[in-house]
C-alpha cells in the first residue's frame, strides 16, 4: 500500500493504470519476498525458543571420531596455509585472553587429541595385548628400514666407485703460469707472462694402505 501510494499516489492499483502495480497478488516478486520473509521469521522464532546450537566440534571434519573423518582432517591440515588462516580468523573473531601464539598451541593440542581419539577408536575392536603379525612387520617395518637405508646410502653409492656408470677423472696433465696484468685503457689489458711450466715426465698411480682396527683404506694419489 505504501509502495502504491509513493508510486501512483493511490493505495490500491487500478486495472487501467499504466504504472507498475505493487499489490501483493498482482506482483509475483512480492509473493516470493513475502514467503522468504516468513521463513526468516520462522527460523528467528526457533532461535528465540531453543537458543543457539552449541557446536562442540571446532571443524567440519571433526564431527565423528572414525577413520574417514580422521583421513579427511589430516588432508585438511596438509593443505598449505588453510589451517593457519582458519586459526587467525578464529582468534580475531573470538573473545579470548590468549595471544595468537598461545592460540596456535591450543589448537595444535586439540587437533592432536582428536587424531589420537580416532586412532584409539579404531583400536577398540582389536583384542587387548594382541601382537602384530608378520604382515605388519614386513609392510611397515622392513619397508621403512629399506627406505631409510636408501635415503642414507643412496647419495654415497651414487658418487662412489661402486656405481658402474661413474668414470674416473684421472690426471693427465698439469700446467703452472705466473702472469702480470696491467690495465692500458678502460676496457683493454696487457698480460705479461713471467713463468710458465707444462712439462710432464711421467704420471704413475700410487696406492697407500692405512690399517686402523683391521680396516683397510686405499688412497690413490697421482705422481707428477
Amino acid at each position: 500500500m505504501v509502495g502504491n501510494y509513493n508510486l501512483n499516489s493511490i493505495i490500491y492499483c487500478q486495472k487501467d493504470s499504466l504504472n507498475e502495480c505493487n499489490d501483493i497478488w498482482s506482483n509475483p516478486f512480492l509473493v516470493i519476498f513475502y514467503i522468504l520473509y516468513l521463513l526468516y521469521l520462522f527460523f528467528s522464532a526457533l532461535q528465540v525458543r531453543f537458543g543457539l546450537h552449541d557446536i562442540k566440534k571446532k571443524s567440519l571434519f571433526m564431527r565423528k571420531d572414525n577413520l574417514v573423518y580422521s583421513i579427511l582432517f589430516k588432508c585438511y591440515k596438509a593443505c598449505p596455509f588453510i589451517f593457519e588462516l582458519k586459526n587467525v580468523i578464529d582468534w580475531t573473531c573470538t573473545s579470548t585472553a590468549l595471544d595468537i601464539f598461545k592460540w596456535f598451541k591450543f589448537e595444535t593440542v586439540y587437533d592432536n587429541l582428536f587424531i589420537v581419539q580416532c586412532n584409539s577408536k579404531a583400536n577398540e575392536s582389536l583384542p587387548v595385548g594382541k601382537k602384530l603379525g608378520n604382515f605388519d612387520k614386513i609392510t611397515f617395518g622392513a619397508s621403512t628400514f629399506i627406505l631409510l637405508i636408501a635415503v642414507l646410502l643412496g647419495p654415497i653409492l651414487l658418487f662412489s666407485t661402486l656405481n658402474p656408470t661413474n668414470i674416473l677423472n684421472e690426471v693427465n696433465g698439469a700446467s703452472v703460469a705466473i702472469m702480470l696484468c696491467f690495465q692500458s685503457g678502460p676496457t683493454s689489458y696487457n698480460n705479461f707472462t713471467l713463468f710458465k711450466s707444462a712439462s710432464i715426465e711421467k704420471i704413475d698411480k700410487i696406492s697407500m694402505k692405512l690399517k686402523i682396527n683391521n680396516i683397510k683404506i686405499f688412497l690413490f694419489f697421482p705422481k707428477i
